[in-house]
């Protein structure tokens, strides 16, 4: 594929060894095979900004379970296209899961206006002999 493109969402699979807060302790056996995949398929992870943990289980304090389930991946042109842009991952209000923005807006520079050609002087007679003349 010659385009960029993202791969986001819930693997309900984690990355690393601290991905999970409370809860059962991550055993690296756990991760290989994603961290394997990932690798495999040739992506990168998109810088994030915003909330720790993707997933929680919405119980009281001394219950609560926190995990990052939820991953945005870029192929190797959306990573050099798109340097500066990052995951968003939201504060959860309904669900369990923190909805993910990726604002792909790009704000270019204004660039200074082509050159106009005036129409009304293509049908002056002097303008005709002008490029008569240079064209010789």
């Amino acid at each position: 594929m010659n385009n960029s493109w993202l791969i986001l969402g819930n693997f309900n699979a984690m990355l690393g060894m601290n991905s999970c807060l409370n809860g059962a302790s991550v055993h690296l056996s756990e991760i290989t095979n994603f961290q394997q995949c990932v690798t495999n398929i040739g992506v990168g992870l998109v810088p994030k900004v915003g909330q720790q943990y993707s997933w929680s289980n919405k119980r009281e304090a001394v219950n609560k379970i926190y995990s990052h389930i939820d991953w945005v991946f870029g192929n190797p042109i959306w990573m050099q296209r798109f340097t500066d842009l990052k995951a968003k991952y939201m504060l959860p209000k309904y669900s369990d899961y923190s909805a993910i923005l990726v604002n792909t807006k790009v704000i270019r520079k204004a660039q200074s206006k082509s050159f106009n050609l005036i129409t009304i002087l293509l049908q002056q007679e002097t303008y005709r002999k002008a490029v008569e003349i240079t064209w010789r």
